[in-house]
């Protein structure tokens, strides 16, 4: 599946869920310590993705790259790498997911 760069999609990577995420980020930020929320984005850049996982976002987005990568150590470590730059880059957390509800990937990973 390609994702959508450009936030218009009418399922993928909408720009205009940013705008709901800050309200929630409000609520999120009244209790003590503040919470955060973990978005299920299936982003088509890192940079995307840092929009849900900033500080003023929901705190954090699943990383799916791995899911979409071959079972390599190389290429898992410099997606690994390229998402620790980008995070330390815009403020926000990675993590990474081998599988989800759609992409169960366990058993072969």
């Amino acid at each position: 599946m390609e994702l959508p760069k450009d936030g218009f999609h009418p399922m993928w990577g909408r720009d205009n869920v940013h705008d709901i995420y800050a309200e929630w980020r409000s609520v999120l930020d009244e209790y003590d310590p503040p919470r955060i929320a973990v978005a299920e984005a299936w982003v088509a850049t890192a940079e995307r993705r840092a929009k849900y996982a900033a500080p003023s976002g929901l705190g954090q987005a699943f990383n799916f790259d791995l899911t979409k990568a071959d079972f390599n150590a190389t290429q898992f470590r410099l997606l690994i790498a390229d998402n620790l730059t980008e995070a330390a880059a815009t403020g926000s957390s990675t993590n990474w997911v081998l599988s989800d509800h759609a992409a169960v990937l366990h058993a072969t990973r």
